[in-house]
């Protein structure tokens, strides 16, 4: 398996990708409220979300708009990552800008995707 830039010591299994995936997921759903605050204000505001790649190894943050990350979250499938922080053997490529790609399982981690899903 082969992690577009980051690498691993070892070849992560896609189930611990994906189970990795939607931990950063579940951090990611609980924004602050201070940030809220903050949204009322400027809803075009960016807010730093953890990187949900699969690599334990990352804690980067990338900048969104709540709009932006409310939108991936309608599908239990789909996460945000920082370019090219993605598994070509597990996931596609939905969507890419200079900020974060948005990306959706494939095939069984799909499934643990869905299972997985907080909401």
């Amino acid at each position: 398996m082969r992690l577009a830039t980051l690498t691993e010591p070892v070849n992560p299994s896609p189930d611990r990708i994906v189970w990795t995936q939607s931990l950063f997921r579940e951090i990611n759903d609980r924004v602050k409220p201070q940030d809220l605050a903050l949204l009322r204000e400027d809803p075009d505001a960016l807010l730093g979300f953890v990187c949900e790649c699969g690599s334990r190894r990352c804690t980067e943050l990338m900048l969104m708009t709540l709009d932006e990350y409310e939108r991936l979250r309608t599908e239990p499938t789909r996460f945000a990552v920082l370019p090219n922080h993605h598994f070509d053997q597990v996931e596609r490529i939905l969507e890419r800008n200079e900020r974060f790609f948005l990306i959706e399982k494939i095939g069984h981690t799909a499934e643990i995707a869905s299972e997985r899903n907080p909401r």
